[in-house]
């Protein structure tokens, strides 16, 4: 019996001990791992805080088109604009250089700029007219709006545009373009050169954004020039001519109450109001004009995108013979209205003629009458006076004799 206590009690001392020296080595773990806390804890406080994340394109976009030193005047059109989903519709990101053409007094460069002013590069094109001509005073207005809003704008640089050529071939990422295709279609065989020249500055796999007026699909091309605006498939046709591939069409600028068929055409409309205060609430009613809104792609780049983005070359030819078609169409058209107003110009010309000559012939006549009057008038006025002057010759012949009568 004591032997079994003795081995229950060497027992229990056995186990003690074993527990109180797992009990020791717990403690020290936890003191070394508290110590070590308390170090890495002192190191993190010296460090700076992380830097916050860069805001992504979306971001500045809204910080660009909400600034408040972006003018009222800007903000007023946004509504009939749509800045916003016009550049993420164009695949617009920070990290792009982008080439804006013809930028006039600068309403989309006062959104583009702040976007690409860090990460990204904003070129825009400028005339080499003298600076006394409207356009060079409007270039000169312009840069001096870019110095003046440096610090909001960044490092916009300008490419002075020569002989079409917009800058060294494929140095941007995007090439966009507002309301300017019109202007491209009345320099006639310059336009072709215009697109080709836009397709050589981009990089392969570039995008090619474009907003203009929209005419109606009918209308003859000459026709719809006249009243500032295309049809969009001869724009469609213009680009792909020059080696660009349609991405995606949308109806993000469309305006289904612009009619297309006032007296000044476009420039009838808000901002311009050709009119003046003449049926201005109407003009205003109807907003700016209706407007396609286009993507392009150079061919390049990303293999897998290219593919996506094509057009089916069945469905493509289709497209283009349907244009080329219109075009003709529209060409003919062009040269019979053009012969008509030629002829109706002639005649007008000859009828105008007709009438100088009546009038001419007329006031000769009535030349020749007064002349004929004018000249019995001095006659009858001329024998006056020589009656008169017989008349007061006898009467001093008469005196004189008297005179000599009376000397007598």
């Amino acid at each position: 019996m004591k032997t079994i206590y003795g081995v229950i009690f060497i027992s229990l001392v056995l186990v003690m001990t074993a527990c109180g020296g797992k009990l020791k080595l717990d403690a020290n773990i936890t003191a070394k791992v508290d110590v070590k806390k308390e170090v890495k804890a002192e190191v993190k406080a010296d460090e700076p805080p992380p830097p916050p994340p860069e805001p992504s394109t979306d971001e500045l976009l809204t910080a660009a088109i909400d600034a408040e030193g972006r003018p009222v005047e800007d903000k007023a059109r946004d509504q009939y604009r749509h800045p916003m989903e016009t550049l993420q519709f164009f695949g617009l990101k920070k990290e792009m250089t982008v080439l804006e053409v013809s930028p006039g007094q600068g309403w989309y460069t006062r959104v583009l700029a702040p976007v690409l002013k860090d990460k990204g590069q904003l070129i825009v094109t400028s005339t080499d007219a003298s600076p006394e001509s409207e356009e060079g005073q409007e270039a000169a207005a312009y840069a001096a709006m870019l110095e003046q809003n440096k610090a909001t704008l960044g490092d916009v640089k300008i490419q002075v545009v020569k002989n079409n050529v917009f800058g060294s071939p494929e140095s941007v990422d995007m090439v966009v373009s507002f309301r300017n295709n019109h202007f491209w279609a009345k320099a006639k065989k310059e336009e072709s050169k215009i697109y080709k020249s836009l397709f050589d500055v981009l990089k392969p796999g570039g995008y090619l954004g474009m907003v203009m007026h929209r005419a109606d699909p009918k209308t003859p091309v000459k026709k719809a020039l006249r009243k500032g605006y295309l049809p969009e498939k001869y724009v469609i046709a213009k680009a792909e001519a020059a080696g660009f591939v349609l991405v995606n069409t949308s109806e993000i600028n469309a305006n289904p109450k612009d009619t297309k068929d006032y007296g000044r055409g476009v420039w009838s409309l808000p901002p311009v109001l050709a009119f003046g205060d003449q049926d201005k609430d109407k003009y205003l009613e109807i907003g700016e004009s209706d407007r396609m809104t286009l993507l392009f792609k150079k061919p390049g780049g990303d293999k897998k995108e290219d593919a996506a983005a094509a057009i089916n070359e069945g469905e493509k030819k289709d497209v283009n013979d349907d244009v080329n078609d219109d075009v003709n169409d529209d060409v003919n058209d062009d040269a019979k209205a053009e012969k008509k107003e030629v002829a109706a110009d002639a005649k007008a010309e000859k009828k105008e003629e007709a009438a100088d000559v009546k009038a001419e012939k007329k006031d000769i006549k009535e030349d020749a009458k007064a002349e004929k009057k004018e000249e019995k008038a001095d006659v009858k006025a001329e024998k006056k006076d020589i009656k008169e002057d017989a008349k007061a010759e006898k009467k001093d012949v008469k005196v004189e004799k008297q005179d000599a009568k009376s000397a007598k």
